[in-house]
């Protein structure tokens, strides 16, 4: 398996409601950024915000913190 499918699984997990330490995944720092970036762009899409933060932020970093947010808007 390789990360990118292994970080897909942590974030269905996590939006299915897993408790998993999210802080070893994506920084504080990062997730402000990209939460930022996806409010900006839209939520159904991963590249657009890709493109916009850049290479120092991964696919795997985007679904998780995407992942969360949505989880977190569904308790709601």
């Amino acid at each position: 398996m390789s990360v990118r499918t292994i970080e897909g699984h942590l974030a269905i997990a996590l939006e299915a409601g897993q408790a998993l330490n999210v802080e070893r995944l994506v920084t504080t720092e990062k997730r402000a950024a990209i939460t930022k970036a996806f409010d900006e762009l839209g939520w159904e899409y991963l590249a657009p915000v890709k493109e916009r933060l850049g290479e120092s932020y991964s696919y795997g970093e985007l679904q998780v913190t995407r992942a969360l947010i949505r989880r977190a808007t569904a308790a709601d």
